[in-house]
């Protein structure tokens, strides 16, 4: 073999072992691109249903204080004003709605697991609305619990589809 033949076998050789190395780097990038969108997406669901739960707990404190105030009258807690209700109103439909285009668009990104628990949350969810006419305290405390569990199970959800060892 000439010095010729050597050099371009080498340099054959280190192009190659370039490319695949190149090639293996690339798709560890995307690996762990996908990775941490897929973690930031479950990070986004529970702040989300976080969020809902604070809401549903201060509709369970408005319905308390109501119930109070019908029993005792002299009590002497201040009424929500209507803006106050209007903005918890707001909230509430805003929180739902993004569940809902989290379980419509994050299923490309999250396991199936999770999409179908904040299905059945939603869906449990619109069944109290209607409780929540006759018996509003109940119902929120019931939807409270509901996110709770509904919380615990996607953690669970997550660090299984993320690999996470406790």
């Amino acid at each position: 073999m000439t010095i010729t033949e050597t050099i371009i076998v080498s340099l054959l050789s280190g192009f190659a072992s370039s490319f695949i190395s190149i090639l293996f780097s690339l798709k560890q990038f995307s690996l762990k691109k996908w990775w941490e969108k897929k973690s930031d997406e479950y990070l986004r669901i529970i702040k989300e249903l976080v969020e809902l739960q604070n809401c549903t707990y201060k509709w369970n404190d408005y319905y308390l204080d109501i119930f109070s105030m019908k029993q005792f009258s002299s009590s002497n807690k201040e009424k929500l004003s209507d803006s106050e209700i209007s903005e918890m109103v707001k909230e509430n439909k805003k929180l739902n709605e993004s569940l809902r285009k989290i379980v419509i668009t994050g299923s490309i990104v999250i396991s199936q697991e999770t999409t179908n628990e904040l299905e059945n949350l939603l869906n449990k969810i619109n069944g109290l609305d209607e409780l929540g006419i006759e018996d509003p305290i109940n119902a929120t405390k019931h939807e409270y619990d509901l996110i709770k569990k509904t919380i615990e199970n996607i953690r669970q959800y997550a660090k299984k589809d993320l690999k996470v060892k406790n």
